[in-house]
C-alpha cells in the first residue's frame, strides 16, 4: 500500500491560482461514458472524485471538496489533480515535497497507468493539522476500449 502525504498552503486562496492555471474547461467535452459518473459523484455524500484521462478534475463531491480544502471552482477550471493546489509531501518529520516518481504512486495515477484498482494512504495538511486518508481508485472505460478514459476515486479519512 502506497503512503503519501499532501499539504495545502495555510490561509491561501487557491481559487485564483486555479482560474489562472486552467481555462481547459470549455475546450474538452466530457467523454460520454463519464457523464453518469459525474452526476453520481456530484450527488454523493461520500468524499469522491472523477478525473478524466488527463487526470483533470471533472467532478468532486461536496465532502471531497471539504476534505481536500478545495473550492467548487475546480470543476469549472478543471486543473490536473496534481496542479489543484495540493502540496504532496512525504511522511518524514520534515514533510519534504514529493518528486515525480513518488507522485506517480498516488492511487489515482496508478489506476490510470496500471488499468487496475489501486489503493493507498495519503496524508493532507490543512490549517496546521494533518489528516490521513485511505484512497481507492478505479479506472473507467468506454465500452469499446481497453485503455481507461478516466478514474473514480473514493477518499476516506482514517484516524483522528
Amino acid at each position: 500500500m502506497t503512503q503519501l502525504e499532501m499539504s495545502l498552503p495555510q490561509g491561501n486562496d487557491n481559487s485564483s491560482r486555479l482560474a489562472a492555471r486552467s481555462r481547459y474547461a470549455h475546450s474538452a467535452p466530457l467523454p460520454a461514458n463519464l457523464i453518469p459518473w459525474k452526476s453520481a459523484i456530484q450527488g454523493s455524500g461520500d468524499p469522491c472524485a472523477l478525473l478524466d484521462e488527463n487526470l483533470r478534475i471533472r467532478a468532486m463531491s461536496i465532502s471531497a471538496l471539504r476534505l481536500l480544502g478545495l473550492s467548487a471552482e475546480v470543476e469549472e477550471t478543471m486543473p490536473r489533480f496534481l496542479d489543484a493546489g495540493i502540496r504532496f509531501v512525504d511522511f518524514s518529520p520534515g514533510g519534504h515535497r514529493l518528486g515525480t516518481p513518488e507522485l506517480g504512486r498516488l492511487p489515482m495515477l496508478r489506476a490510470m497507468q496500471s488499468n487496475t484498482l489501486e489503493r493507498g494512504l495519503a496524508r493532507i495538511e490543512m490549517d496546521g493539522s494533518r489528516l490521513t486518508m485511505d484512497i481507492i481508485a478505479s479506472p473507467l472505460h468506454r465500452h469499446d476500449e481497453s485503455e481507461p478514459s478516466g478514474v473514480v476515486a473514493f477518499l476516506r479519512q482514517v484516524g483522528t
